[in-house]
């Protein structure tokens, strides 16, 4: 893959935590449905900051990939 596309995939990837919480939690602001007797809102939030360090480790593993 070219390196170009290499940093336009890592900043893809980059954005998506931003994105969901910028985007997502103000457009998924309900309580109903509960996920594990959570507030949906709340399980949004938790599953990104649970999704975020992936996230970083993919563009890691890109990064290491393109030297």
């Amino acid at each position: 893959m070219n390196s170009w596309r290499l940093r336009a995939l890592r900043i893809a990837i980059a954005l998506l935590p931003v994105l969901a919480f910028a985007v997502g939690t103000p457009l998924l602001n309900r309580v109903e449905p509960r996920i594990l007797g959570l507030p949906f809102n709340l399980a949004w939030v938790i599953l990104w900051i649970l999704l975020t360090p992936l996230c970083l480790f993919a563009i890691e593993r890109l990064r290491r990939s393109e030297h």
